[in-house]
């Protein structure tokens, strides 16, 4: 377990620490796409590490995991047009309060999706896998994306 936790914050380390030093404002949405592409590659792997499937959980598990991953990318694309947006109106000069509260009730629904999201996909994933499987690849999954998050957190600026 040492060696998955070791992997989950070297990956994100790697990954997300080189793209946040490059941006300095606000990242744009094509920060985001580039990180997000850097960390499904070998997101995957470090997936098949934590899980040690056996070859019929890993035959029903991996359907599910694509198709998650396809909808947690609609999430993502949201989050860069948020991030995008705020961006824009940051580097136009004070935010307008009108604006600043429309962002921050899409990115409080982009949360509230993303929750709801997990929630649907942990009955298929109880489907496919013992209770103990599915709660490991949920922790991976959220602290990969924790680690993103965080990252990209850093790269913004607050509100004027």
């Amino acid at each position: 377990m040492k060696l998955i936790r070791f992997g989950v914050l070297a990956l994100a380390a790697v990954l997300t620490l080189p793209a946040a030093a490059q941006w300095a404002a606000a990242p744009t949405a094509t920060d985001v796409e580039i990180l997000a592409v850097r960390v499904k590659t070998e997101k995957k792997r470090l997936v098949s590490v934590a899980l040690q499937l056996t070859d019929s959980e890993a035959s029903a598990f991996w359907p599910v995991y694509e198709v998650y991953q396809k909808d947690l990318d609609a999430i993502d694309g949201r989050l860069a047009k948020a991030i995008d947006a705020y961006a824009y109106a940051y580097n136009c000069g004070p935010v307008p309060d009108e604006t600043a509260e429309r962002l921050l009730y899409e990115f409080l629904d982009i949360e509230r999706d993303e929750a709801e999201l997990k929630r649907t996909y942990i009955v298929l994933l109880a489907a496919a896998l013992p209770g103990v499987k599915v709660v490991r690849y949920i922790q991976v999954e959220s602290k990969l994306r924790a680690a993103v998050r965080y990252q990209v957190a850093l790269g913004l600026p607050l509100v004027q």
